[in-house]
């Protein structure tokens, strides 16, 4: 009998401890950028490596540029934290970056989030644009207490700066849906 009630009992202990999907909590740490590798040359794809959409994907404490023609594309929902008035992506020498995020809820469905680690305004560079990439683009990205003028000299201070094109060029194809906040 007793080792009829001790095996009832271990069943329940371990069908108790079993958690049903939506209960698993995502505990995946933020991946921090590796400032000694911040020029981008090759194509790059940043994931939306939590699925918790209130957790940082990446933290930025440099200035990254992406260069030679590469192509840095940033996925729907990942979510990014800038440190500090000389973090930021500048975007130069004929390489563009694709930060195309989405209306849904969840993994991979959200609206990319790049702000700072503290909230407060101007806390990081922003993302600056000298390149003539038609690939570039952005929607349904929150841009959010950028605007410091730490990364590159002559800067007005803004969340997204789109400069140094001819009158004519094709900069960036597509700015739609965003938001800038403090």
């Amino acid at each position: 009998m007793n080792k009829l009630i001790l095996s009832i009992l271990s069943l329940i202990i371990v069908f108790s401890a079993c958690k049903k999907d939506k209960d698993i909590i995502d505990n995946t740490p933020a991946v921090n950028f590796d400032c000694n590798n911040r020029i981008i040359n090759v194509n790059t794809t940043w994931e939306d490596v939590n699925s918790d959409p209130n957790k940082i994907d990446y933290i930025i404490n440099c200035s990254v540029f992406v260069t030679e023609g590469s192509i840095l594309t940033i996925k729907p929902g990942v979510r990014i934290q800038f440190v500090g008035a000389t973090s930021g992506i500048v975007v130069q020498d004929d390489g563009g970056i694709v930060a195309n995020g989405g209306q849904g809820q969840g993994a991979n469905q959200g609206k990319i989030i790049l702000e700072g680690v503290n909230h407060t305004k101007g806390e990081w560079s922003g993302v600056i644009i000298r390149s003539i990439n038609p690939l570039t683009s952005f929607s349904y990205v929150e841009f959010k207490d950028a605007g410091s003028k730490g990364i590159v000299t002559g800067l007005t201070g803004a969340g997204l700066e789109i400069n140094t094109a001819p009158v004519g060029s094709n900069v960036v194809s597509n700015v739609s849906n965003c938001t800038f906040d403090n």
